[in-house]
């Protein structure tokens, strides 16, 4: 909920110093995948947008992060790297348009593929 991606974005700060370094976020499984995405998607500061890459992770790298205790399994494993502050994007996006993904959508075999 709103309390999660408040505590994401809490964890984001601080682990990469304010913003000023670069940082690597995996995001294990659809739940985890979903905060994370959420949290960056809240993500705003002094009106800039953050920039930031979203590509799959293996198993094996997620583990050489992770705590001994989780288990990480499955194909849904991610590695979301956000840029320093001084990459975002300055701007305000204008909501002009808006893009339904739906199970009636084609582009829902994309919003599965990310899930």
């Amino acid at each position: 909920g709103t309390r999660d991606v408040r505590q994401v974005l809490h964890a984001l700060e601080a682990a990469s110093s304010g913003y000023s370094k670069q940082l690597r976020i995996f995001a294990t499984g659809q739940k985890g995948t979903l905060l994370a995405l959420q949290a960056l998607a809240k993500l705003r500061r002094s009106g800039s947008l953050p920039i930031f890459t979203f590509d799959g992770a293996k198993p094996e790298e997620v583990k050489a992060y992770a705590h001994e205790d989780l288990q990480v399994e499955g194909i849904h494993n991610y590695c979301l790297s956000l840029g320093t502050e001084s990459q975002w994007y300055q701007a305000e996006i204008p909501w002009g348009s808006a893009l339904l993904v739906s199970n009636s959508t084609t582009v829902m075999p994309l919003a599965k593929a990310v899930a």
